[in-house]
């Protein structure tokens, strides 16, 4: 993966990675670790970069990983616990359930709609 540093990128929000280009098309790339400022881990053999498309705007989401793929009934999430809390709680959908799994969800339309979008579209990224 050749990404394009933010470096030199005029108004990129923190979260923001840099940029990729997907098929002549420069997709804007976030770093879920930046936006929750946690630690930058080193990229990975595993490091990826998942291309949503959320509205109409391409964006891409970095991850340390991705293990699996999974399809979930409404039967098997569970509302997000009362003790998850702080300005991040706000995008917690809750526990996906599966086999013995518990995954945390996320509402990534929530999450890199709004205000990362718009900082997202204002920045030059060439």
């Amino acid at each position: 993966m050749v990404l394009a540093t933010k470096a030199g990128i005029d108004g990129a929000p923190e979260c923001f990675a840099g940029a990729l280009n997907v098929h002549g098309v420069k997709v804007p790339v976030a770093d879920l670790r930046a936006w929750f400022e946690l630690n930058r881990a080193a990229d990975s053999m595993f490091t990826v970069v998942i291309i949503l498309d959320l509205d109409g705007r391409v964006l891409g989401l970095m991850v340390d990983s991705v293990s699996d793929v999974v399809r979930l009934a409404r039967r098997q999430i569970r509302p997000a616990p009362a003790s998850w809390t702080g300005p991040d709680a706000q995008y917690l959908i809750g526990v996906g359930i599966e086999d013995d799994r518990k995954l945390i969800l996320l509402d990534i339309e929530k999450l890199m709609g709004g205000a990362v979008m718009g900082q997202v579209d204002a920045a030059s990224i060439g």
